[in-house]
């Protein structure tokens, strides 16, 4: 129905689709057609993936399409409710060089976060009370999950919502780590 040039035409923003194309590729993306007309976009930077070996690359590709479209809306969301959040990485101008800084830094930011030394009750809501967007998705098996920022302050962890919740747990630590710590090279 639309060639090659045609979409990249469309993706230059040197053409227009008529509105049977808009359908037609809202539906060959499972996308409402109000998708392309969004003002809000979102960029995600420094993404670290935690996955297996085996997974495609063509699925590393939709996993980050489908990340950038649910942060999308979780974001507007927010500015459509005057919503505002900062994240405080209370660590971030420390340098990890070796296995004390390491625990150094996990003990502050324990302590900065009024966190304890117990184990944790929840920690999707823990990260989301810090500002962290966590986002579970469904998606292949050979994902675990990913870490990165959006729009250049805006720390995201996802997770693969199939997996049990200790592994989820652990995940979403994993990803933190990535935020969070700032190692010497």
């Amino acid at each position: 129905m639309v060639s090659h040039t045609a979409i990249t035409k469309y993706e230059s923003a040197t053409m227009m689709p008529d509105s049977t194309v808009l359908v037609a590729l809202a539906d060959a993306l499972n996308v409402k057609t109000d998708y392309f007309f969004r003002p809000y976009t979102v960029s995600i930077e420094n993404i670290e993936f935690h996955k297996k070996s085996k997974l495609p690359a063509k699925s590393v590709v939709a996993i980050k399409g489908d990340v950038t479209d649910r942060l999308a809306n979780y974001i507007e969301l927010e500015q459509l409710l005057n919503l505002s959040s900062a994240f405080v990485n209370p660590i971030q101008d420390r340098v990890i060089r070796d296995g004390g800084d390491l625990e150094e830094a996990v003990n502050h930011l324990l302590t900065s976060w009024k966190l304890g030394f117990n184990a944790l009750p929840n920690v999707i809501d823990l990260l989301e009370e810090k500002e962290v967007k966590v986002i579970e998705l469904d998606t292949d098996e050979n994902f675990d999950g990913l870490s990165g920022w959006a729009n250049d302050g805006i720390p995201i962890v996802v997770v693969n919502q199939n997996f049990p919740i200790e592994r989820k747990r652990f995940t979403a630590l994993h990803e933190l780590g990535h935020l969070v710590l700032k190692f010497n090279d």
